[in-house]
């Protein structure tokens, strides 16, 4: 290779002109260097020129995304847990994603690495959440869905979704009892972080409250809560042992309500709240589908219960037909309702697709529902009452979103597998919905499946709760029921448990070594079973011991941030003659704690859930300098620190002010914290469902803002609101009016971009005088 270089003192420039430079035309040395040393040479060019390209293009952004269950901000290692499912894309100046991936779903849950990135560079890296989720409060552990980050760095994400009882505050569980003992009360309560018991043999009543009488109300069979005024909504059982489910003083179409409202959330008093056969039109609940010429429980009634996060709807399976009740009680409350209840509530029913709960010689039996993260899911079964085929009864977990009202199928699984055994039989499989009972503790038996209630744990995964419909006809102290988990898949749907496997999850309940009830070896453990769960296994601690699997009952409660669901059981520890409910991990399947109701062995709790204070809601978040005048958020814009932010509510008082800080944030929380000038914390005034305007009062008047006018607003033509600015000026100031949603709803796309010019005439006024 020939090189052409000036010698020392030479005009570069006289190259280009006709006078003659002073030049050396000569190789370069190391031509006349060996073989080898020219060979090293080019050899280490080539090495430094790609490692340093490597350097440039070698950086990554990583994080994780966790379910922030006490919205706070911080990420808690030992009771809340990583996120999977969700989309990460960092995007450089340009606007182009220039990498992509989805947070796990399997090991590190909820990890990330977005690679391939360029050293030095920041880019704009943006969380897509699954429908019905939303950002958890900013804080030490987790900023918004949208951040400005510089290649090696991390980004984490917390979040959150509405509906859910705030951790850090009172919850008080409550409820429904069946008359095991002679007694007269069917509605219980007590809080839910009271002492709880550990020890194994343990035969005595916990401490809780006895609220109301069976009498008065039934006995409760689906439980839903409005926390924002502690009302308990839920329908009663209806089967034909009534020695033990008495039915509902009001028959069977009858809802009641009972007020907790009093101090630590304890109870105030209840009241029938409707029948729906006496509204127009009138809801029939009879048994319009008999299995035989018996009426049993899941055939006629009413079943679960559950109410919209805005706390206007609420929504109960009508077992009689297999639809869903859609009740407008916007305008009840506790005072309001009438003696004898409304007769006047709008209501509605709503069918559910037969293409999504087909099933084979048999009918769809929906008796669960839960509203979750914007949606309405319901559990039932596939009866299999007309069909001499076993893997024709089947389970299944519908969703139906309440903005598009579609359906989706996210679980269709076989419950002919499982043929869990019991102390005295090793056998006692799951058959067909049919007008006999089998079983009886010492010998064979049957359980026909009926579907008591579902819950959605952290990780938006449902977990079922199963009744043997035997204790609601014949016997209540036979094999009761039993729980199964499921864990969510990338595209949604649900995944069954396999051999004590859900997910990236594996159980830990036959090692447990506190040695709490269920799966864990026992005195009996010579009497295993031929098979038991699903795959061969229970995930969670549903059992005493190996050889009696089928002790829960009824109703499942999951308290966001602890990891763990409150469930009915016989024997909630390891006392034998006693019933109440146990904590599980719903991480490792193991029990925790337990709470004694009563000293008898039956099928007592059927329903569970929770008066609480309601979840903090936040708004925010940025103010910055939109140097391209594109109305976007783009990664290489600086932030403006320093600018006053006025939050006021709907008449215009002031409530707040914050001052943002060096990366442009600001905050508004209702919740509790450490004000700082740009996180403004415990506003009392910030509220769900209202109406309040974020302005910048004078803008052209702040000292960082001096000689900029408002960009564009609301450019997003995709409908992603979270990276382009919302303000538009309003006299002097630049304005926001927002309505927030409903409690949990944090909100932190509220932003305000400035720039140099004048678009769509949004300038500051100015006065120009002449001298």
């Amino acid at each position: 290779m020939l090189g052409y270089v000036n010698e020392p003192g030479s005009d570069v420039s006289s190259k280009l002109s006709d006078k003659p430079v002073r030049q050396t035309f000569r190789t370069t040395s190391w031509l006349h260097r060996p073989p080898v040393q020219r060979f090293m040479y080019q050899l280490m060019l080539f090495l430094a020129i790609t490692f340093s390209s490597l350097c440039a293009y070698g950086q990554s952004i990583t994080g994780k995304v966790f379910f922030d269950g006490n919205n706070n901000g911080a990420f808690e290692s030992s009771n809340e847990v990583g996120f999977g499912g969700v989309t990460v894309k960092a995007y450089d100046a340009t606007n182009t994603a220039v990498a992509s991936t989805v947070t796990t779903l399997s090991s590190s849950l909820g990890s990330y690495t977005l690679s391939g990135l360029t050293t030095g560079t920041t880019y704009r890296v943006e969380f897509t959440l699954p429908s019905g989720y939303n950002d958890g409060a900013q804080g030490s552990g987790s900023l918004s869905s949208v951040q400005f980050i510089k290649a090696g760095s991390t980004a984490n994400l917390g979040v959150y979704t509405t509906g859910l009882c705030d951790r850090d505050k009172t919850v008080r569980v409550v409820a429904g009892c069946a008359v095991v003992d002679g007694g007269e009360y069917s509605v219980a309560s007590w809080n839910y972080f009271d002492d709880r018991k550990t020890t194994i043999e343990d035969e005595t009543i916990d401490p809780h409250n006895d609220d109301i009488k069976n009498a008065d109300v039934g006995i409760p069979m689906g439980m839903g809560a409005r926390s924002r005024d502690k009302l308990m909504f839920f329908s009663t059982v209806s089967a034909p042992l009534a020695a033990i489910f008495p039915p509902a003083p009001d028959g069977a179409s009858a809802i009641y309500v009972a007020n907790y409202s009093g101090s630590g959330n304890s109870y105030v008093g209840s009241k029938l709240l409707t029948k729906l056969s006496s509204l127009s039109p009138s809801i029939n609940v009879g048994n319009q589908s008999p299995v035989g010429s018996n009426d049993n429980v899941g055939e006629y009634g009413l079943g679960g219960v559950d109410l919209t996060d805005d706390g206007k709807t609420l929504y109960v399976v009508n077992m009689g037909n297999g639809k869903i009740v859609k009740l407008d009680v916007s305008g009840v409350t506790f005072g309001s309702i009438p003696g004898g209840g409304y007769t006047n509530l709008t209501v509605s029913e709503i069918t559910i697709p037969t293409d999504i709960a087909t099933c084979t010689n048999g009918r769809f039996r929906p008796s669960a529902l839960e509203v979750y993260a914007g949606s309405l899911y319901v559990g039932g079964v596939c009866d299999a009452s007309g069909s001499s085929t076993a893997s024709n009864l089947r389970l299944k977990i519908l969703k139906m979103d309440l903005t598009t009202s579609t359906w989706t199928s996210l679980l269709d699984y076989d419950l002919s597998q499982i043929e869990g055994g019991t102390l005295f039989y090793n056998k006692w499989p799951n058959v067909k919905w049919k007008d006999n009972f089998v079983g009886d503790r010492r010998g064979p038996g049957e359980i026909q499946p009926f579907v008591n209630d579902i819950a959605i744990d952290d990780y938006g995964s449902v977990i079922i709760g199963v009744s043997n419909r035997k204790v609601f006809s014949t016997d209540s102290d036979v094999e009761m029921g039993y729980m199964l988990r499921t864990f969510r898949k990338a595209d949604g749907t649900m995944a069954m448990e396999n051999n004590g496997v859900a997910g990236p999850l594996t159980s830990n309940a036959k090692d447990s070594p506190s040695k709490m009830p269920g799966l864990n070896a026992g005195s009996d453990a010579n009497m295993e079973m031929i098979s038991s769960g699903p795959g061969g296994d229970w995930f969670l601690e549903i059992a005493r011991t190996t050889s009696h699997p089928f002790l829960h009952t009824g109703g499942i409660f999951i308290l966001p941030g602890t990891k763990e669901l409150v469930s009915g059981f016989a024997d909630p520890l390891d006392g034998i003659v006693t019933a109440g409910a146990r904590y599980i991990g719903y991480d490792d399947g193991v029990t925790t704690y337990g709470i004694s109701l009563t000293k008898v062995k039956q099928f007592a709790l059927t329903g569970v859930d929770a008066v609480c204070e309601t979840a903090s809601i936040e708004i925010g978040n940025l103010v910055w300098k939109d140097t391209n005048l594109n109305g976007r958020q783009d990664p290489d814009e600086p932030a403006l620190e320093g600018v006053t932010v006025t939050l006021k509510d709907g008449s215009g008082t002031t409530l707040a002010t914050a001052t943002t800080d060096n990366n442009g944030n600001y905050i508004f929380s209702s919740g509790s914290g450490t004000s700082s000038g740009s996180r403004i914390y415990s506003i009392a005034g910030l509220s769900p469902l209202s109406s309040y305007k974020v302005t910048i009062d004078n803008a052209a008047a702040q000292t960082p803002l001096a000689g900029l006018g408002l960009t564009t607003a609301n450019i997003a033509s995709d409908g992603e609101d979270n990276r382009d600015s919302d303000a538009t000026l309003v006299a002097t100031n630049a304005e926001i009016t927002i309505t927030t949603k409903e409690a949990g709803a944090n909100n932190h796309t509220y932003d305000f971009g400035f720039n140099f010019a004048c678009p769509n005439g949004n300038c500051f006024p100015s006065i120009v005088r002449k001298n």
